[in-house]
């Protein structure tokens, strides 16, 4: 969970302002009413192929263009807004673990997912890459809970061999480290192994927010082509190290759904540089927190003097106009040119603001009318302290969660 620069974020907006008007294009299909869509199906059931465990059944109701095999499980990613929920990591924020209870009350939502957070891997990011027993124990737990709750769930990997968490990663060297980039391929591997036969594990998201030349972002980069000219010249291919780790995953499970993301945090505004992966059950996803001034104020605190949606922020006046035809401009570009399932993964804000139910309510409303799945950052982020409300908008005024319950 990042987001951009000022002076980059600045600088991209003009040059997007110039040059890209992209409309709203609803997918066939489109599933855009809450009522009729992902919320309603609890997963439970392991005898309609929704497991990978098999490697895909022949004749389970594979797709169009998805090599022949079947994945009922990949299926339901292309339904239109099927998967519908939150994030949500073991650790509280502040103190305490999560616990059964926690995906209980998820599932009585009405949500059908939880992304949960690998936050530490399986195995140690630094030589000499001992296996994680904490990790897994975490996961373990996580994942029997979503049994219990009957939530489907993706895991999502943020440690692993020369990778620290994301908030930690200013020393990663998984980029240039071929060893390392095999060793975490071989991590998610064993991750898929282990909970291969699942019938609810929809999908293993490979790597969170993947942030090569980290430093340079902050400081010197300002455009999706600055970046991609500096990774080719530091011998940084990120998209081929994800097609690796796919194949890794193959090895183990023919047909799991696989999720990648892109660079500079998943920034929509840099998916020029997301190439299209070579396999039929990919899931690409984006995260979003911009304006971030709105998003993450300086203030860190409620209802900051200056800060409201719709607002001008960078010059620019942020609406669901702007949102969906600059901000998510290349994503639709992306979704549109290769007709792949998306994943708005990560979207939310840290405190409630002036029109914060409005901004949450028009990005579902922009994921609805694209199909996109959707997860919001973050569910219970403190289950000990409450008054640490970062992210957590069941503590925030009643309408913000009466607007959240409604999505499912």
């Amino acid at each position: 969970m990042r987001f951009m620069s000022d002076v980059t974020w600045i600088g991209f907006v003009l040059i997007m302002a110039l040059g890209i008007v992209i409309g709203c294009t609803v997918v066939p299909g489109d599933n855009s009413d809450p009522s009729d869509g992902g919320g309603s199906d609890d997963g439970g059931d392991s005898s309609d192929g929704g497991g990978s465990g098999d490697g895909g059944v022949p004749g389970d109701g594979g797709v169009p263009g998805d090599g022949g095999t079947g994945s009922a499980m990949f299926d339901r990613w292309r339904t239109p807004s099927f998967f519908r929920g939150f994030d949500v990591g073991y650790f509280n924020y502040g103190s305490g673990t999560k616990s059964v209870d926690d995906f209980l009350a998820m599932k009585a939502t009405g949500a059908n997912l939880a992304q949960i957070q690998s936050n530490e891997g399986t195995v140690d990011w630094a030589a000499p890459y001992a296996s994680n027993p904490d990790g897994v124990t975490s996961l373990d737990n996580m994942v029997a809970w979503c049994g219990q709750a009957q939530l489907y769930y993706v895991i999502a990997v943020r440690e692993g061999p020369g990778r620290q968490s994301v908030d930690l990663d200013a020393e990663d060297t998984i980029w240039q480290n071929s060893d390392e980039q095999q060793r975490y391929g071989q991590m998610l591997g064993d991750i898929v192994a282990r909970y291969r036969g699942d019938p609810y594990f929809a999908a293993i998201n490979v790597m969170v927010e993947p942030n090569p030349l980290r430093t340079q972002i902050w400081n010197t980069i300002q455009t999706p082509e600055e970046l991609g000219a500096a990774l080719t010249a530091a011998g940084i291919d990120v998209n081929a190290m994800m097609t690796l780790f796919i194949d890794r995953i193959r090895a183990v499970d023919a047909t799991l759904p696989i999720i990648v993301q892109g660079v500079v945090w998943s920034n929509p505004q840099w998916w020029t540089l997301v190439e299209k992966q070579d396999d039929p059950y990919v899931i690409y996803d984006f995260h979003t927190y911009e304006p971030s001034p709105f998003t993450h104020p300086d203030c860190a605190a409620t209802d900051c003097p200056g800060v409201s949606y719709p607002g001008e922020y960078y010059g620019q006046l942020y609406d669901r106009t702007f949102l969906e035809e600059i901000v998510f401009a290349e994503v639709i570009a992306f979704q549109q040119a290769h007709q792949v399932p998306i994943l708005m993964g990560e979207f939310g804000m840290q405190y409630p603001q002036t029109g914060g139910v409005q901004f949450l309510s028009d990005h579902v409303d922009i994921a609805l009318s694209h199909g996109w799945h959707f997860a919001l950052w973050n569910y219970r982020s403190d289950t000990e302290d409450p008054t640490l409300i970062d992210f957590d908008c069941e503590k925030f005024p009643a309408e913000y969660w009466i607007e959240i319950l409604g999505w499912f």
